[in-house]
C-alpha cells in the first residue's frame, strides 16, 4: 500500500510541476504578446505625429498673418509666440506664431512638439490647453507693481 501512495504522490508532485511550467509558459506567452501591442502603439503613434507634424509647403505660398495687425509686434522665444497666439486667438495657431517670431514652421513645431497637442488626465482633469489659457489669463490680471 505504501509503494501505491509513494507513487500516487510523486504522481500529483509531476502533475503540479507540469502545470506551473504551463502557467509559467502562458504567463511568459502573454507578457511577451503585451510587449509586441506595446511597441506597435508607439511605433503608429510615432508615425502619426510624424504625419501630423510633418509640413511641405509650396514654394509660393504666403503666410496669411504676415499682412495681419495682430502680428506687428514680434517676440524672440517660440513660447512666447504661443502666448500671444492663445491671448490674441484664443487658440493655437502655427502660422500665427511663426509669423510673430519670424520661424519657418518646422522650427515651430518642433520646438513646441509636446506642449501644443491635448494631454490626455483621468476623468474630470483639465486638458494641457486649458492649463495654458488659465496661465495666460491669470498673468494678464495680476498687478505688478510700478
Amino acid at each position: 500500500m505504501e509503494i501505491k501512495e509513494r507513487e500516487a504522490h510523486e504522481r500529483r508532485l509531476e502533475e503540479a510541476r507540469i502545470a506551473k511550467e504551463k502557467q509559467k509558459k502562458e504567463q511568459n506567452r502573454r507578457q511577451a504578446a503585451a510587449e509586441r501591442a506595446a511597441r506597435r502603439a508607439t511605433k503608429k503613434h510615432a508615425e502619426h505625429v510624424e504625419k501630423v507634424t510633418a509640413m511641405d509647403l509650396p514654394t509660393d505660398w504666403i503666410n496669411s498673418f504676415d499682412l495681419d495687425a495682430r502680428t506687428k509686434e514680434h517676440v524672440e522665444s517660440v513660447s512666447d509666440g504661443l502666448m500671444m497666439s492663445l491671448d490674441a486667438l484664443g487658440m493655437v495657431d502655427i502660422e500665427f506664431i511663426s509669423s510673430v517670431t519670424g520661424l519657418d514652421y518646422k522650427t515651430v513645431i518642433e520646438k513646441l512638439r509636446g506642449s501644443i497637442y491635448p494631454v490626455r488626465f483621468p476623468h474630470n482633469r483639465p486638458s494641457l490647453l486649458f492649463l495654458l489659457r488659465e496661465l495666460n489669463s491669470r498673468s494678464r490680471q495680476m498687478s505688478y507693481p510700478e
